[in-house]
């Protein structure tokens, strides 16, 4: 289960634990505590369900509530779905499929895995990078963090920035694999080196021929080595980027 799966499913769920021996939601919110900015959006959802709870017990109950509901479905009209404009059902019929493609994460075109990847990182680095999970500025010291979690603790950094200070890591999660993130400190700004298990990904260059290429304002070298797929992505360092191997 992806972060988007876990999200849409956790839509539904209720506070108060009463959702938790189920086992879809049981699995989502394991994702949901494995990413921070999923746990953040769980924790501000469950206290506006909990607030909007409290406000409603606290609202009175009219005596006559009843007989208004009863009064009023006799005055509603409804149009046969026969007479309803063709135009509406079309448009409704949009809607559901843009909701389900933007709950849930589509997955790579054939061939192009690499390519989506690096858009995907790329856009997390612009839109989503809030923090690091864990901070310091040693790799012997990243790499042990990352080993007691077992996650790409064998990584290997180019010697241009084995030399560099860090600043931390941070686990992400992409089509359902863990992908982590290692940040280095240049004079012209950070380093993201992203690392991913390589699983057969269609369309990763080997590291005798690195991809290097420009997505906006960032510089991106992607490469495969010792079953392991590396993306190094920064801004202002084109440079870097260019001998990075």
């Amino acid at each position: 289960m992806n972060k988007q799966e876990a999200k849409f499913i956790l839509q539904a769920y209720r506070p108060g634990g009463e959702d938790a021996a189920d086992p879809q939601f049981a699995e989502a919110l394991e994702v949901a505590r494995q990413t921070p900015e999923l746990t953040q959006w769980l924790s501000e959802e469950t206290a506006l369900d909990e607030a909007l709870g409290r406000k409603l017990q606290d609202t009175p109950v009219p005596e006559d509530l009843k007989e208004k509901i009863l009064v009023s479905r006799k005055l509603i009209q409804v149009t046969p779905r026969w007479r309803q404009p063709a135009w509406l059902a079309a448009a409704a019929s949009v809607a559901l499929m843009l909701g389900l493609l933007v709950s849930l994460q589509s997955p790579a075109k054939p061939g192009q895995e690499f390519t989506d990847y690096r858009q995907s990182m790329i856009e997390f680095a612009q839109h989503r990078m809030d923090g690091l999970d864990y901070k310091s500025e040693t790799i012997p010291d990243i790499r042990q963090w990352l080993a007691n979690r077992s996650i790409h603790e064998g990584f290997v950094a180019p010697a241009s920035l084995a030399g560099l200070p860090a600043k931390g890591c941070r686990l992400l999660q992409w089509n359902d694999q863990q992908v982590a993130l290692i940040c280095f400190s240049t004079d012209a700004g950070p380093v993201h080196l992203y690392v991913l298990d390589y699983n057969e990904m269609q369309g990763v260059p080997p590291s005798e021929q690195p991809d290097v290429r420009t997505l906006g304002d960032w510089q991106t070298t992607g490469w495969s080595q010792g079953g392991k797929v590396y993306l190094a992505a920064s801004r202002g360092n084109s440079k870097l980027m260019r001998n990075l191997l």
